[in-house]
């Protein structure tokens, strides 16, 4: 089979478990929560270092503070992170689209619900809300697992 029947197939039994249609927004979000799923803790935690740390580089580069030592740790934390986002992560993503595909039609309603509840400041959830906004989590902490 060619790659683009592949791709066609795979289309198609996509469009046939979709019952609601997202926005190009919405698809993009939930897609976004796919690949941040495909993260391990480790790797969430190294990338947020990296990003904290070419925020100071950068703040130091607009104060006109910046040496060829900053230089080479921009580069070098640019490149780890490119590492980690698209090499290691998305590579993952890629790989577990099979998993993507089957829970597609859980996932996306619930992304979606899940951003709508922690939009609101958690003093205004309703009891119902935090137990739902939980077992989202619960939900989501196992599909990571799965990843």
């Amino acid at each position: 089979m060619t790659k683009i029947s592949d791709l066609e197939e795979r289309v198609n039994r996509l469009n046939e478990g979709k019952e609601v249609s997202l926005t190009t927004e919405e698809a993009n979000t939930v897609r976004g929560f796919w690949i941040q799923l495909n993260h391990s803790p480790e790797e969430s935690q190294e990338y947020s270092v990296l990003r904290e740390r070419q925020d100071i580089l950068y703040e130091n580069y607009i104060a006109g503070k910046w040496t060829p030592e900053m230089q080479e740790e921009w580069t070098r934390n640019g490149g780890r992170m490119t590492q980690i986002a698209h090499d290691i992560v998305m590579q993952r993503a890629i790989g577990n689209r099979p998993l993507r595909d089957r829970v597609w039609p859980e996932l996306a309603p619930r992304v979606l619900r899940f951003y709508k509840l922690t939009e609101k400041p958690s003093a205004e959830l309703t009891g119902d809300e935090t137990k739902e906004l939980g077992f989202l989590m619960e939900w989501f902490s196992e599909l990571q697992r799965k990843t």
